[in-house]
């Protein structure tokens, strides 16, 4: 058996057991919980899929950060299908208002979890995901005050990155894209965002001016703590940015310190 191949039996090890989850249009949803070994509580991570994709890929090894890692490092980590995806029922609503409610449900549905108590909990987002959860935070602000950070993995900030891909629908289509650009949704977020975004972008290449928009939306929508890589407030002019590493094993490490290192923090904040 190949290295790789073991290292991953290893992660699919983890225990894992179904979550009740239903579209606020009545229909079940798939959602699962990844735990760890031994007895909780422990830390949450909810984790938003990326693209059009369901909780199949949060789980694949090709994720950046897999939900079998998570639990492995002691979070145990929620994964969700929105309608539409994965054989589940209702409309595929491109991330829009329908799947953002999915999203908060999810993410109270986790809150809910004994195996969390009252254990603080990161939203983690990838790619596309990203507007999905500034939706169910921004909708949900009783469901926000209990989310130590968002870690937002190189998400799509506006329709212009959208040009050279098949989801979505025409630029000038403001009823589409309003709903679902993340330089709007992140206003009034009250959450902790720290932005991922690596000098190739899993999309867009060298194009690192997507991480750099998300970035600045925050600030300017008074988002109370921003970071960009490891950059804090103030953020540096874009030529002295550092950017994160290339490669998907590197990125992994990363998000996962960062979601370790902010779930901690929380759980040592006097008012945390």
């Amino acid at each position: 058996m190949r290295l790789r191949e073991r290292a991953w039996g290893r992660l699919r090890a983890t225990r894992r057991r179904a979550l009740a989850l239903e579209s606020p249009q009545g229909h079940p949803l798939a959602c699962r919980l990844h735990l760890p070994p031994g007895n909780g509580p422990w830390p949450g991570v909810l984790v938003v899929p990326g693209g059009l994709d369901g909780a199949a890929s949060v789980e694949s090894p090709s994720c950046v950060l897999p939900a079998q890692r998570l639990a492995r490092a002691g979070l145990v980590a929620a994964v969700f299908s929105p309608s539409g995806r994965e054989g589940q029922g209702g409309p595929a609503d491109c991330n829009g208002p329908l799947h953002q409610a999915e999203c908060a449900q999810a993410l109270a549905a986790l809150l809910a979890c004994p195996e969390v108590a009252d254990r603080p909990v990161g939203v983690l987002s990838l790619s596309f995901g990203l507007v999905m959860a500034l939706g169910a935070l921004r909708d949900r602000p009783e469901l926000s005050r209990r989310v130590g950070l968002l870690v937002d993995w190189e998400g799509p900030g506006s329709r212009r990155w959208f040009a050279a891909t098949p989801i979505g629908s025409p630029a000038d289509d403001d009823a589409f894209w309003e709903p679902r650009e993340g330089v709007r949704l992140v206003h009034g977020l009250r959450v902790p965002y720290r932005r991922f975004q690596s000098a190739w972008d899993h999309v867009h290449g060298p194009d690192t001016g997507i991480g750099w928009e998300m970035a600045e939306a925050a600030v300017a929508g008074g988002c109370p703590s921003v970071h960009l890589n490891e950059h804090g407030l103030p953020l540096p002019d874009p030529a002295a940015v550092r950017w994160g590493p290339a490669l998907r094993s590197q990125q992994g490490a990363v998000l996962l310190q960062w979601l370790i290192d902010g779930l901690v923090e929380v759980t040592r904040s006097p008012s945390g």
